[in-house]
């Protein structure tokens, strides 16, 4: 708990951000932002993404068609 407020104190005293030290941040910011998206969209990611499993789910749902169009 101590480290967390120590963390706030340093946070609260430090000094403002130049424009272009402002600029840097707010880019890292955005490089963390898309890569915390595409995780979250794109089958080719580590993760895996929404998109991957909406491909199982069709995959599935086809598999079950075939099964029933069969009897």
């Amino acid at each position: 708990m101590h480290d967390i407020d120590l963390a706030v104190e340093r946070g609260q005293s430090a000094p403002e951000l130049t424009a272009a030290e402002l600029k840097t941040a707010e880019l890292a910011n955005l490089e963390l932002l898309m890569s915390q998206v595409s995780d979250l969209a794109c089958t080719q990611s580590d993760a895996g993404g929404a998109l991957k499993q909406i491909k199982g789910f069709n995959a599935f749902l086809e598999r079950a068609a075939m099964l029933l169009e069969g009897r």
